[in-house]
Order: structure tokens, then sequence, then C-alpha cells
């Protein structure tokens, strides 16, 4: 542990291949998440068919902030309604406690396996993913299709049409209203597709971008190409999520569906309220950081075990004072890990 890390009262922890870097305010959060971590990795490692290149390092972001200047800064890279992000070049990513409850996501569990999976992702040299692919891959790993997935969709089928998915991209730098719709629409394709052409499709995908683009490999896993598979989706989506709920509207099955779907939101939300309460009055008599200091320093990794899922001379985790390409940033919902198809 460095110096700097033992000032501002932070520490660090492996769990498998993810280093938990614990600032004052998260303790709490750690010891729960802690004993399930490597597990939940474990199981997206699985579902994806990658194995870790080397550890990765998962900031915990209390939800009364943070003192601690180096991780000031990379906290503020991210959007700030983000509820996690990963920068993979970095092997870096955070998880903002206060905000893990929100949509898609749930619980800092899945949000640890949805930036999870980003960074097996990029474990994979040499390949290339669409953002709607790999960010509908990424919550497809991390929970399952629920109420809240079909009220997004249902919502903007009502007066719109679907994005086309080249279109999905754009959307996920958008406005939080896109953003949610642009997670709902890519989580509902991959969940079709894995339904629709098999349980491993998804690991086959990944494995065939190794050695071909993605088009290429998309139909070699599915046997078709990726626009007839998107035209398929799109006309049983329209049936599933516009003219369906219009039907049942007129009896009770549509305002069931709705009304469980209040309640999840409602139960999610009193959830995140509950966690801001519980640090409100953590640590008021003490200075915080207001912005970012003017040389910020970098922090030392800790002495971490060889991980035997690495190749041997693999680089270890980069500082947070480094230099890398645009934040991947990722906001997460419920349950911690995959293989999960849409109903």
């Amino acid at each position: 542990m460095c110096a700097n890390a033992e000032l501002v009262g932070r520490f660090e922890r492996r769990e498998g291949p993810v280093v938990f870097v614990v600032p004052v305010g998260a303790e709490r959060s750690f010891e729960s998440l802690a004993p399930h971590a490597a597990e939940i990795v474990a199981g997206v490692s699985r579902s994806l068919g990658i194995e870790p290149r080397a550890p990765w390092r998962m900031v915990l972001i209390p939800a009364n902030g943070l003192r601690d200047s180096d991780l000031v800064a990379f906290d503020r890279g991210a959007p700030p309604w983000a509820a996690g992000f990963m920068e993979p070049r970095l092997r870096m990513g955070a998880i903002r406690l206060g905000q893990a409850a929100r949509y898609p996501y749930g619980t800092p569990e899945a949000v640890l396996a949805h930036e999870s999976a980003h960074q097996l992702m990029h474990d994979m040299p040499g390949v290339e993913l669409p953002l709607w692919f790999e960010e509908g891959v990424a919550t497809w790993s991390a929970r399952e299709w629920q109420f809240e997935d079909v009220f997004q969709l249902s919502s903007r089928l009502i007066t719109r049409g679907l994005p086309r998915l080249d279109a999905l991209d754009a959307r996920f730098r958008g406005s939080p209203d896109q953003v949610d719709q642009a997670y709902a629409a890519s989580f509902a394709f991959v969940s079709w597709s894995v339904t629709r052409y098999g349980g491993t499709f998804v690991r086959d995908v990944l494995m065939e971008s190794r050695t071909h683009s993605f088009e290429r490999a998309w139909r070699l896993a599915s046997g078709e190409p990726l626009d007839r598979a998107e035209s398929q989706w799109r006309r049983e989506s329209l049936f599933r999520y516009r003219w369906l709920p219009l039907i049942a509207g007129s009896g009770s099955v549509w305002l069931i569906v709705l009304f469980i779907s209040f309640l999840v939101w409602l139960r999610r939300r009193r959830r995140a309220r509950e966690l801001e309460r519980a640090w409100e009055g953590v640590d008021e008599g003490e200075e915080w950081v207001e912005g970012v200091a003017d040389e910020p320093g970098p922090s030392a990794p800790p002495e971490q075990p060889v991980n035997p899922a690495a190749p041997p001379g693999a680089p270890p985790a980069a500082p947070p004072g480094s230099e890398s390409p645009p934040l991947i940033w990722r906001r997460v919902d419920d349950d911690d890990r995959g293989g999960n198809t849409e109903p």
C-alpha cells in the first residue's frame, strides 16, 4: 500500500482478478460485496468464454463522495449520472455505490458483473465490437430480462419505432433517457439472439471475432446475416412491445405489468435513498476534497499474487494517473451475472 493511500485512509484488497480500492465510507459495501466478487467475475468469464489477461482495479465510490485527489480526478472523467464505468486500457473502473440501484443495473453486484464484462471483452487482442453489442452483452452478463426492460421498450414503441442497431452507439452518449433506451434495446436484441441461436451464442460470436470481422463472426455463429436477424427482431418486438400491450390494455393484463414495473422502480429508488441517508453522517467534521489536486500523483497498485489466467509477462495494472483514451462508461440493474435470456 502506498503512502498516499495510507494518508487518505483507503485500502486495497484482491478478490479473484479484481483489486478493490476501498476509500473511507465504502468499507461496509466492500464487506458485503467481497465474499461474492470472485464468483461473480468467474460466472461472467464462463458466459463469455474469456479468461482475464491480468487483474484490474475497481474503485468503490461511497455515496458521500471522495477525499482522495487521485480518485476524485478519476471519478470526474465519467458522466455524473453513471452508476459504473471502466477504462479498459488502464485496467481500472469504479462503482458509484449511491447510484448502483439505477437502470439498467440495480445492485453493486450487477455493476461489478457489467464492468467486468467490459474489461474481459477488451482483453481479446485485436477484436473490435460495436458499442451496442458490447453494452448488450455486458448487461446480459449481469442480470436477467425483467419488467423494467419491457417498460423501457414499450413506452418508446407506443409512440415511436425502435432505433436501428447502428444508431444506438450515438444514443449511448446522449441524454439519460436516450441512454436508458439504448441499453434496453441492445439488451433486448442480445437476449433475443441467445434465445434464437442457443445459450453459447454470445461466446461463439466473441470467439469468431478473434479472427473475423464482427459481421462475419455473427454470420458464422448464427448462420444468417446480422441485418436479417435485426429485421426479424424488430418485427417481433413491434408486436410484443407495442401491439400486445395495447391489446391487453383494454383488460387487466397490461395494467398489472405497469403496476409491477412501478413497484420495482419504487423499490430501487427507496434503496438508493436509504443508502445515501446511511452515509450522510459519516465523517461530517472532516474536510473533503472539492477539486482535483494541482499535481495528483499516481497510486501504486498493491502487491498481487500471480494470476494463473494471465500469460507470462502480462503488464500490471496501470496507475490512475496514466494517460488513456476517453472513458468507456457504463450504467447498470439487478442480479449479478448471467447467461440470461429475454422471456
